[in-house]
């Protein structure tokens, strides 16, 4: 066995360090997002197809794929958040990587889309009225866009 100056053993700290990391690892790897929104967006009743950002206070960005009218933004900011729908890449879109730890919205190009695309209004920042007031924990919110 290994001592240190003091003449404490140091197997004894290393064992202990290791099992508390070893908890700190397993306790936190199923947390969901503190914040997520999810809902249907449809545009003259039909399910759109594309890509929902969600711009919050801070200049904070959070997106989501839409796909046959519903999405899900993982971790988007508390406050109120400007909603940009886009018709992002065209055709099939398929979420990469984790939304547990806040990935989850980029968007890859498939197959051919079932949904319709959305008014380009709704593509900007600067033109979109949509509007949504973002809570801690899991909502919903539907958005029906017009011309």
């Amino acid at each position: 066995m290994y001592r240190d100056s003091r003449g404490k053993y140091l197997r004894i700290n290393l064992v202990l360090g290791a099992a508390a990391l070893a908890v700190m690892i397993v306790g936190c790897s199923g947390n969901e997002p503190a914040v997520q929104v999810s809902g249907k967006v449809t545009f003259e009743g039909s399910p759109v197809d594309g890509e929902i950002i969600f711009y919050g206070p801070g200049d904070k960005e959070a997106r989501g794929p839409i796909l046959d009218g519903k999405y899900h933004v993982a971790n988007p900011a508390v406050g109120m958040n400007t909603i940009v729908i886009t018709k992002g890449l065209g055709g099939e879109f398929k979420p990469v990587g984790d939304p547990k730890i806040g990935g989850g919205g980029a968007l890859l190009q498939g197959g051919g889309g079932k949904g319709v695309h959305p008014p380009a209004k709704y593509g900007a920042k600067e033109t979109s009225d949509l509007k949504f007031e973002v809570k801690a924990g899991k909502q919903e919110k539907n958005f029906e866009l017009t011309k």
